[in-house]
């Protein structure tokens, strides 16, 4: 928006000229970097956003990133994981007691050891959107996670 008082108006790139044309050589440099490219397309799908769900980790309230994974040996990613539309924990650090935490979820909650360069947390649980509802060590966190986000563990 550029104005002031009654006579505001929508600027989006006027008529070519320099100025213009600079800003579109700026603007396609930034966007021929990765970072830059990821920032911008996260911007457009609203995937920048971070909801309060409770949990301290960073990564906790954002979209889940697509994370090349190994699961048994075979290539995955956390997009074809969550294909099954349930909640998923990605057991990053191979730690038993966190699978064994969601088990009263089983059939909300599908655990998967899986092994990847980048590991973002030990574990991470990603809600059937994709947004990231826990990640961390803390067992009973997680725990408390799963009762906000998919009810009462079953007996």
């Amino acid at each position: 928006m550029v104005g002031r008082g009654r006579r505001t108006r929508l600027v989006l790139l006027p008529a070519p000229g320099p100025r213009v044309d600079a800003l579109r050589d700026v603007f396609t440099a930034l966007a021929s970097t990765e970072e830059a490219n990821r920032l911008l397309t996260d911007l457009m799908a609203d995937l920048d956003l971070r909801y309060d769900v409770a949990a301290d980790h960073p990564l906790a309230g954002r979209y889940c990133p697509d994370l090349a994974l190994t699961v048994s040996g075979t290539a995955t990613s956390v997009a074809r994981l969550a294909r099954s539309g349930r909640a998923l924990l990605l057991d990053l650090d191979d730690r038993p007691g966190v699978r064994d935490a969601v088990r009263p979820w089983a059939g909300r909650v599908e655990a998967v050891t899986a092994r990847t360069d980048d590991a973002p947390a030990a574990a991470v649980l990603v809600r059937p959107d994709g947004y990231v509802a826990w990640a961390g060590e803390d067992v009973g966190g997680l725990r408390e996670a799963c009762t906000r986000w998919f009810g009462a563990p079953r007996a």
